[in-house]
């Protein structure tokens, strides 16, 4: 029986030549698709799953191309099948480690714009649960309302629960101690160096065989490096890069690096009173731009900026009809914290005005 890894994680195919150059682990519906092309009709395919999920597209696809495939799909899942490896693993005969975990959540993106835009957005996911729902509903018993509430949980299933739920046919070594393992998508590569590696790519030039021409172009402001290096030589790692192409190899990561740092750097420059959280999330947990933090600032500080005057206007009120004598003392003073919300604001899109004019 052949077996295929769908290890890492799942990412659009035009991605995979990238994270094959880091060495990163990653699958994608074109690799997915290669292994099944070396089946014979019929055969059949075990698909051994570790992965804490990706791109739900990508994921779709895979589920797809394993859902068609002639022979007989066996799913094992390895270590964890969480996000859009999850969908992945409901296709076929799925089997579970007692050691693994199964993990489902609501589908998430990044987004800009106004109510209009965020409303099409909302749409758009809840469209998207709706069908990463089908796969678990179709593996399952499960109504869509149960599949659905479980989603929005963000559940982890050990191997037994998933079972229990109908999410899995079989579980591995049953007479084994059971362990938990968690879900991470940290080995995703920033957008940035994505982008990066595409624009050098766009040039033309090969990547894992640095040959021809005799000199690589980092990008349109940086060096060109001569590498002086017979046709023969093929560079399957980016260890072997590193080895025979020190300074190559500095300079693309020293690029990524400068990239990063520039994003840290104007994310921090945008911070202003009642945007820590943004801030944080911007730079560490949704890894954001700049005039994406930007955005979410100005929303942000609109909506302090309205609750402000709504709770004005409702002491406002309450005040009316006391006498001047037995009114209550007023909550400060209300000019000076009025003035001082709309400075917040006035450096908030300063901000993003000197981020746009620096990028």
């Amino acid at each position: 029986m052949k077996k295929i890894k769908i290890n890492g994680v799942i990412i659009p195919s035009e991605d995979q030549w990238i994270y094959d150059l880091f060495g990163i682990e990653a699958t994608s519906p074109a690799k997915v698709e290669n292994a099944l092309d070396e089946l014979k009709p019929g055969e059949s395919v075990e698909a051994w799953i570790n992965s804490g999920g990706g791109q739900v597209y990508a994921g779709s696809e895979i589920y797809t191309l394993l859902m068609s495939h002639s022979g007989k799909v066996t799913n094992v899942i390895s270590g964890m099948a969480a996000s859009a490896a999850s969908v992945i693993a409901m296709a076929g005969y799925t089997k579970m480690s007692p050691t693994s975990q199964l993990m489902i959540h609501n589908a998430s993106t990044i987004g800009s714009g106004d109510h209009r835009d965020m409303t099409d957005i909302s749409k758009m996911l809840k469209t998207t649960d709706r069908s990463i729902a089908s796969a678990y509903m179709k593996k399952s018993s499960l109504s869509q309302e149960e599949v659905l509430a479980m989603m929005a949980k963000e559940s982890f299933f050990t191997a037994e629960e998933a079972k229990d739920k109908g999410l899995i046919d079989e579980i591995m070594f049953e007479e084994s101690v059971q362990a938990v393992a968690s879900a991470s998508n940290d080995q995703m590569l920033p957008k940035e160096v994505i982008d990066s590696m595409r624009q050098f790519k766009s040039k033309d030039l090969p990547i894992t065989n640095f040959v021809e021409p005799s000199t690589v172009v980092l990008n349109e402001n940086e060096t060109i490096i001569p590498l002086n290096q017979g046709d023969d030589e093929k560079l399957e790692t980016i260890e072997e890069l590193k080895a025979k192409h020190p300074d190559l190899y500095n300079q693309v990561f020293a690029a990524g690096e400068k990239s990063e740092n520039e994003r840290i750097k104007n994310i921090e420059e945008l911070a202003v009173n009642g945007s820590e959280k943004l801030v944080i999330k911007a730079k560490f947990e949704e890894r954001i731009s700049a005039q994406d933090l930007a955005m979410q600032i100005i929303q942000n500080q609109k909506k302090l900026g309205a609750d402000y005057l709504q709770n004005r206007e409702k002491e406002a009120k309450e005040l009316e009809g006391v006498g001047s004598s037995n009114a209550p003392e007023a909550p400060g003073n209300e000019a000076q914290e009025f003035e001082n919300m709309q400075n917040v604001m006035k450096n908030a899109a300063q901000s993003v005005r000197e981020v746009e004019n620096n990028e």
